[in-house]
């Protein structure tokens, strides 16, 4: 869900723009966005302590639903001020 976030957002704010993602510059994003995002997940450790707590069953609830909503604000603004960084300076050179 969080990766057609990502995707979605980028597509959007490139529209904005009047601009667009080739097929190669999406394979780039995958490869720096979501390679990395997948290498760091798979070496995550246990923690060190076990719980008796049984974790939650319910795939909707507020602790899921603000974590995909806070890194989608991050990952959101991330984009925004790269955007300002690499294009407009580049629209404002034309």
């Amino acid at each position: 869900m969080l990766y057609c976030l990502i995707q979605f957002i980028a597509v959007t704010l490139l529209i904005i723009f009047n601009s667009y993602l080739s097929d190669f510059q999406f394979l780039a994003s995958d490869l720096f966005i979501i390679f990395p995002i997948a290498i760091l997940i798979s070496r995550t450790g246990a923690y060190e302590k076990l719980t008796k707590h049984q974790p939650s069953g319910d795939l909707i609830s507020v602790s899921i639903l603000s974590s995909i909503i806070i890194q989608t604000i991050i990952q959101f603004f991330s984009q925004v001020n790269n955007l300002i960084i690499i294009i407009i300076p580049i629209t404002l050179i034309n």
